[in-house]
Parts: C-alpha cells; sequence; structure tokens
C-alpha cells in the first residue's frame, strides 16, 4: 500500500482526473448517438417479435419460431440493458467523477484502499530480490494501460 501511495503523486492524481474526464466527456457526447442507434434497434426487434406473435395468432406455429421468438426476447433484454447503462453513464456530472476519483485515491480509508489496490494494481511479481509492482496508470485506449515500481 505504501508503495501505490508513494506512487500517486499529485500530478499523477491529476493526470488521473484529467483522462477520466476527457473520457467522460467523450462518452457524454456520444450518448445521444448511441441511444438513437440503440432504440431504433430496439424498434426493430420489437418489430420482429410482433411478427412472429402474429404469425403464431394467425396459426403458423413452428418450433423455429419459438426459438427465433426467445432468440428476440433475450436480443430486447440485452438492447434495453445496454440503453440503461447508456444513460447511467452519462447521468453523472464532471463534479462526480472527480468525487470518485478522489474517493478511490484516498489511501487513509480502508475502503478506498481495497478499491484503488482492485483497481490500480495490475500484478505483483515477486523475485527472490525484488517484487515488481504493475499499477494502472492510464485510461487511455492507446496506451499500454500500465506501468511497473520496483520495490
Amino acid at each position: 500500500m505504501d508503495k501505490i501511495k508513494s506512487y500517486f503523486t499529485e500530478d499523477r492524481k491529476k493526470e488521473l482526473i484529467y483522462q477520466a474526464t476527457e473520457i467522460y466527456l467523450s462518452e457524454k457526447k456520444e450518448a445521444p448517438r448511441e441511444k438513437d442507434i440503440l432504440n431504433k434497434e430496439l424498434r426493430e426487434t420489437e418489430r420482429k417479435i410482433e411478427s412472429i406473435l402474429e404469425a403464431i395468432t394467425n396459426g403458423m406455429y413452428h418450433e423455429s419460431l419459438k426459438e427465433k421468438l426467445t432468440d428476440l426476447e433475450l436480443k430486447k433484454k440485452e438492447i434495453q440493458n445496454r440503453i440503461s447503462k447508456a444513460e447511467i453513464r452519462t447521468s453523472y456530472s464532471i463534479d462526480d467523477v472527480h468525487e470518485y476519483i478522489q474517493s478511490i485515491l484516498d489511501f487513509e480509508n480502508e475502503d478506498a484502499r481495497e478499491k484503488s489496490i482492485q483497481i490500480f494494481v495490475e500484478k505483483v511479481v515477486i523475485h527472490k530480490e525484488k517484487v515488481d509492482l504493475y499499477i494502472l496508470f492510464s485510461f487511455a485506449e492507446n496506451s499500454r494501460g500500465f506501468e511497473w515500481c520496483t520495490q
């Protein structure tokens, strides 16, 4: 824990907050387009479900229709979940994002320490003479995702 605390200098904390803010703003900007696409996909799936139900109502029941209906119902639930997640993901404010990052970097709080280990420690490699601690640092998609520190 001491190594993690010493690793997250004020500059690194500021960089993490900056990166998290950039990701949040990007997601918030893309959210309306994503929700439009998902809502269109949902309407199309619901239309297909109604067509199958109408066919069954008209006496055209086949086992394959039942399987297709089950698949479409599962797809509908998945799309609805994705829409909900998109709405939740963008319902936060920038201040909320900053507070969350600050809270997981509050190494004096036991819950925060556990959370920071879960989030930031990629892996630990123990050698006879040293311990390599791989710490996630960058949220950026084009980065390796972690740096390592030797203790």
